[in-house]
């Protein structure tokens, strides 16, 4: 059964449902990394590196497009991967590609990050 042929009230519940998860997830990060602009600015940055005010709403973005996709495909296959995702509805898996290239990105910043503050990060 896809989200269309619910009712309209149980859709937007699943949609707040989703939002308030991902949301919370997103809240919780960022309780957790309340130190972490202060860290980050005292490392040697590549060029390439964003500026620190991206961060945010990078993150809420794909926290929200994230909750978008999982209430798209419903409860059974959140487990599933991007591909997965798009075989069952490609909204949903298009809405987590920028969260993967974001993933990927923060990914090659973090090991440039390390690569060129040992004494900081060991």
């Amino acid at each position: 059964m896809t989200t269309l042929s619910l009712p309209r009230t149980r859709q937007l519940i699943g949609l707040v449902g989703w939002l308030t998860i991902c949301f919370s997830t997103e809240g919780v990060g960022a309780v957790a990394s309340v130190n972490a602009k202060a860290f980050y600015s005292g490392l040697a940055q590549p060029s390439w590196a964003p500026p620190d005010w991206l961060f945010g709403p990078v993150w809420t973005l794909l926290f929200a497009m994230m909750a978008v996709a999982a209430w798209l495909v419903l409860w059974g296959p959140i487990a599933l991967t991007c591909a997965a995702f798009w075989s069952i509805r490609p909204l949903a898996g298009a809405l987590l590609v920028p969260y993967l290239a974001w993933v990927a990105f923060a990914s090659c910043l973090n090991w440039t990050l390390w690569q060129t503050n040992p004494a900081l990060l060991g």
